[in-house]
C-alpha cells in the first residue's frame, strides 16, 4: 500500500482533484495525526476499541493476581464482568459507584476496592497523541479527585489513589506509569503489552484509512 494515501498528500503533492478534508468527518484537513487522535467520527468507534483493549489487559491481570480469575483469555476476546469479588476485594469494570454526595465523574474504567486492607485504586485509561500525555495525565487526576474523597469517606478507607494509565497512540509513556504499575503490583512486562496493544490499534486505524480510495 502507498503510505502517502491521505487526502492532503494526494491533493497537494500528487495534484489530484480531490478535497483534502478527512474522508471520515469531512471537516478537518486529513493527516496521520488527525486520523489517529483527532477525528470525531472515528473517536466513537475505533478509539473506544483501542482504549478498551488496554483496559482489558489491566483488568484481567488484576483479577488474575488477586486470585479472582484463573484462566487467561486473550484481551481482544475478553468481555470483563461488571463486578468481580473475592475475600473482601471487588474489581469494578466501568461501573458507576454511588457515594454520599453527587459526583459527576463516578465511573472510572476500573475500580479496585479492597475493604479488608482499607484501600482503593481508581484506574482510568487514555490514549492521546504524543504531545498530550502529560496534560491528559493531569486531567485524569483532577477528574477523579472528588470521587476519591467521597469514596474514602463512604467506605472508611485509609488510602484512595487515582492512577491514570496514559499511553500515547505511538506507545509513549510517562515515568509515572511505571510507579502506578508498581503500586498496583502489576508486572513490568504488562506495560510493554499495553504499548503493543496501542501500537497495533494505531496501525490498524491508519491501514484502514489509507486503504480507502
Amino acid at each position: 500500500k502507498n503510505n502517502n494515501n491521505n487526502t492532503n498528500y494526494r491533493k497537494y503533492i500528487l495534484k489530484e482533484n480531490i478535497s483534502n478534508k478527512c474522508r471520515f468527518c469531512g471537516i478537518i484537513t486529513e493527516s496521520i495525526q488527525h486520523i489517529i487522535d483527532g477525528c470525531p467520527v472515528l473517536s466513537y468507534s475505533e478509539y473506544l476499541h483501542w482504549h478498551n483493549n488496554i483496559a482489558k489487559i489491566i483488568h484481567q491481570q488484576l483479577a488474575k493476581d488477586n486470585g479472582i480469575l484463573g484462566e487467561e483469555t486473550p484481551h481482544f476476546k475478553c468481555q470483563p464482568a461488571r463486578i468481580l469479588e473475592k475475600d473482601g476485594m471487588k474489581i469494578y469494570w466501568e461501573e458507576p459507584i454511588a457515594t454520599d454526595h453527587t459526583v459527576v465523574h463516578n465511573r472510572p474504567d476500573i475500580l479496585v476496592l479492597d475493604r479488608k486492607n482499607k484501600r482503593a485504586d481508581i484506574i482510568d485509561i487514555a490514549v492521546p497523541n504524543d504531545e498530550n500525555i502529560s496534560k491528559t495525565w493531569a486531567e485524569k487526576i483532577r477528574k477523579y479527585q472528588d470521587f476519591a474523597i467521597n469514596l474514602k469517606h463512604v467506605y472508611q478507607l485509609e488510602s484512595v489513589r487515582v492512577l491514570p494509565v496514559v499511553i500515547s497512540a505511538n506507545g509513549l509513556v510517562l515515568k509515572a506509569l511505571h510507579q502506578s504499575f508498581e503500586h498496583l503490583r502489576l508486572p513490568k512486562k504488562l506495560i510493554n503489552q499495553c504499548q503493543k496493544a496501542a501500537l497495533l490499534a494505531t496501525a490498524c486505524i491508519v491501514r484502514k484509512t489509507l486503504g480507502m480510495a
